[in-house]
């Protein structure tokens, strides 16, 4: 089992709140409990083929930091912790490790299977795709900076379950472990439990906030009483700094609660007001008798599963409508649905069938499967995409358009028939969909596409959201489409 230790601010987006800034006289800090949780020890698998190289540092070359004999001749021990003295090859800061292992395949060693990344890979010209077998990424409780050559260790435990790491400096490591820091860490500020990694990277995501902080003060007044639709989130905060005389979010979470509350506490807002109840129990005393003139909904609910999951703040808003104003404010004012067609290079083949491998025929093993997930799978299912290079094959299609204005009881049952043109020759393994939100007239935030798809070019996907997929049958896999 190897180990890296890297300094990352990319990756680290997914496990460290940053303040937000630059939103009137002052930031929005992060509460002193949230910037000193070590955070979840829970593994973040990741395809860190996909993660830039110029996004991270190595503070290190890969270590090997376990070694487990499948053969029984010795025992595994279901506790252990290693040791590894190193010198960094890198100044910076140690904030992370990226994980993987090898596997020795025969007695004599000459048959390994590698999952280690195409940096450290033993053949990275012939390495094999995988979506099981994983890199991981586990981040480190405390980050240390270390100098060019300083030397230091990186501390490596494992229980039946669990793998963490530490890094200490050799003068104050050697002695032994400070009482505490070799047991697994937790979170004990809460949103390390309540967030996941994609929702800390959301929060994160300095486009997404500004884009947010951008249209809110076009329409936040001294005057304004504001409404947030959500979970977790920091949209109260920001429409509070702004200005706005008061804001309620409703959070009937009691963990996220706890969270938000934190922040309010810590920044000393006095305009901001938990509710904690759903939608359609609010009454008018919640609000202090007041009348909502500025809905605001980030579209993120924890129980969501597939992007338009999160209209629910649509239906949420129709249980409100008593205690709005005439004239109320809705933001976001669009939902669309968006579609592009997509040659995948490799996600494909987790639906694809064996056929004959090695001298093996596996079509009865294909014919069971593909019969099994014909009756359980659904043809659509939410995917980390930017994890999964593709090449789009026609140019993104607004399947559905909701005016989130109107109230959603008006609506009559919609259905659509749409074409997609295919502007390009390729395999069409898969259509991604995903929502597009107008915030206002000016501002628009995408959960998919972060850069405009170029047909015969590789998608750029968001990488703080998963979207859903939906897989071309089998027969379609090596179909060629032509262009018009």
């Amino acid at each position: 089992m190897y180990a890296q230790v890297v300094q990352s601010s990319l990756i680290s987006r997914w496990n460290k709140l940053e303040p937000i800034k630059n939103i009137c006289a002052s930031d929005i800090v992060v509460p002193d409990n949230v910037n000193k949780c070590g955070g979840s020890a829970a593994v973040h698998d990741i395809q860190l083929d996909q993660i830039p190289a110029e996004s991270f540092r190595p503070i290190t070359d890969p270590l090997v930091v376990f070694k487990f004999d499948y053969s029984g001749k010795t025992p595994i021990l279901f506790q252990e912790h290693a040791v590894i003295e190193t010198a960094a090859k890198n100044a910076g800061t140690s904030q992370l490790v990226f994980m993987w292992w090898d596997l020795q395949m025969d007695v004599d060693g000459e048959v390994m299977l590698s999952c280690a990344p195409r940096w450290a890979h033993p053949e990275p010209s012939n390495m094999q795709w995988r979506d099981h077998w994983m890199q991981a990424v586990y981040y480190l409780p405390t980050e240390m900076p270390v100098l060019q050559d300083e030397q230091f260790q990186l501390h490596a435990y494992h229980d039946e379950y669990s793998l963490w790491f530490t890094t200490k400096n050799t003068a104050n490591g050697s002695k032994g472990c400070v009482k505490g820091q070799d047991e697994r860490p937790i979170c004990t500020c809460g949103a390390h439990v309540v967030c996941s990694r994609m929702r800390i990277g959301m929060h994160n995501d300095k486009l997404r906030r500004q884009a947010w902080v951008s249209a809110l003060s076009k329409v936040i007044l001294p005057s304004s009483v504001c409404l947030c639709l959500g979970q977790g989130s920091l949209l109260p905060l920001i429409a509070a700094s702004l200005g706005a005389k008061q804001v309620f979010t409703l959070e009937d979470s009691a963990m996220s609660r706890r969270v938000t509350e934190s922040f309010i506490d810590t920044n000393g807002f006095k305009n901001v007001k938990i509710i904690n109840k759903r939608a359609d129990t609010v009454t008018k005393e919640d609000l202090d008798n007041h009348k909502i003139d500025v809905v605001i909904s980030e579209q993120f609910f924890h129980t969501s599963v597939l992007p338009w999951d999160n209209l629910y703040s649509w239906y949420a808003l129709a249980h409100l409508a008593t205690h709005l104003t005439a004239d109320v404010t809705v933001m976001p004012r669009l939902a669309r649905i968006k579609a592009v067609a997509v040659c995948f290079r490799d996600l494909w083949k987790i639906r694809a069938p064996v056929g004959s491998t090695e001298g093996f025929n596996l079509q009865k093993f294909d014919q069971l499967v593909t019969g099994s997930a014909t009756i359980s799978d659904a043809l659509i299912e939410p995917q980390p995409l930017w994890e999964y290079p593709g090449t789009a094959l026609s140019q993104p299609l607004t399947l559905m358009e909701f005016d989130l204005t109107k109230p959603v009881t008006e609506q009559t049952d919609m259905q659509y028939v749409q074409e997609l043109l295919f502007e390009c020759t390729g395999s069409c393994n898969g259509i991604a969909f995903w929502m597009e939100y107008d915030v206002c007239d000016e501002t628009s935030i995408s959960t998919g596409l972060t850069q405009t798809a170029k047909v015969g070019e590789l998608c750029v996907w968001d990488r703080y959201k998963r979207f859903v997929l939906y897989y071309c049958s089998f027969a379609m896999i090596f179909y060629q489409v032509f262009t018009k």
